[in-house]
C-alpha cells in the first residue's frame, strides 16, 4: 500500500471515529443530518472521507441515506424499538436456555471476563470498547447454544438493538450500571446448568434495557461537536 492510500485509509477513519463518538456522546442526536460539506469545514478534511465515513455508519445501521435528502443518524420510533427487542427477547431468552446445557468451562470463564472488562470500560466511560464488550458477551452465549442459525440471528438483533441502546441510553448519564450484576446472574445460571433460570435471568436483563430507553424527542442540533 503506498503512502497516500496509508494516509487516506488513516483520514477516513479519523473522521468516522469522530463522528461515531459523536453519536454516542450525543453532540449529534438521533435525526440529525450530517452534512458533508460542514463536517468537512468543521474538522477541516475534504468531503471524501466524510462520505466514506457516512457510508461505513450508514452500513452499520447507524446513519440512513434519503435520496434527495441527505444523511441522517436514525431515529427509531418506540413502537420500532419495543418490537426489535421483543424479537431478541425470543431468541436469547431460546440461546441461554440452550447454553446452560452445552456451555463449556472455558465459555463461563470468558464471560466473568467480560464482565470485568464491562466494568472497567464502564468506569472509565470507553463507550466503543464498553459495547463491544457488551455485545461480546451475548454472543459467546448464543455460539454456546451450539445453534448455528441461532447464533447468526442473536449477532444480527443483539447489533441492531445496541444501536437502540447507543442513541437512548447514553453511557454518559449512568451513574451506575445495572447490566453489569444482570450479566453475573446470567453467568451464575448458566455455570449451575439451570436451563430455566437462564432464560428467566436473561429475560429480566433484556426487560431492563428496554425500559431503560430514553424515548424522548431529542430534537435537531444546528450546529454538530465533535470531541
Amino acid at each position: 500500500m503506498s503512502q497516500d492510500s496509508i494516509q487516506k485509509s488513516n483520514m477516513e477513519e479519523l473522521v468516522y471515529t469522530k463522528i461515531k463518538l459523536s453519536i454516542y456522546n450525543r453532540f449529534i442526536r438521533p435525526g440529525s443530518q450530517l452534512v458533508e460539506a460542514a463536517i468537512a469545514k468543521k474538522l477541516n478534511v475534504s468531503r471524501t472521507p466524510v462520505r466514506a465515513a457516512i457510508k461505513k455508519l450508514e452500513h452499520e445501521g447507524y446513519v440512513q441515506v434519503t435520496p434527495n435528502r441527505g444523511a441522517f443518524v436514525i431515529k427509531p420510533t418506540a413502537e420500532e424499538m419495543k418490537d426489535a427487542y421483543s424479537v431478541r427477547l425470543l431468541l436469547e431468552k431460546q440461546s441461554a436456555g440452550l447454553a446452560a446445557e452445552r456451555i463449556s468451562k472455558e465459555d463461563i470463564e470468558k464471560l466473568y471476563n467480560l464482565i470485568d472488562e464491562e466494568k472497567r470500560t464502564f468506569d472509565h466511560r470507553d463507550t466503543d470498547s464498553y459495547y463491544k464488550m457488551n455485545d461480546s458477551f451475548h454472543f459467546i452465549i448464543a455460539e454456546a447454544s451450539q445453534n448455528k442459525l441461532l447464533f447468526e440471528y442473536v449477532k444480527d438483533i443483539v447489533s441492531r438493538t445496541t444501536i437502540y441502546v447507543v442513541l437512548f441510553d447514553p453511557l454518559e448519564t449512568l451513574k451506575i450500571n445495572p447490566s453489569i450484576e444482570e450479566h453475573i446472574t446470567i453467568v451464575k445460571a448458566l455455570e449451575s446448568r439451570d436451563k430455566l433460570e437462564a432464560e428467566k435471568a436473561m429475560e429480566i436483563h433484556l426487560t431492563s434495557v428496554i425500559a431503560g430507553l430514553k424515548l424522548e424527542d431529542n430534537g435537531l442540533q444546528e450546529d454538530v461537536l465533535f470531541l
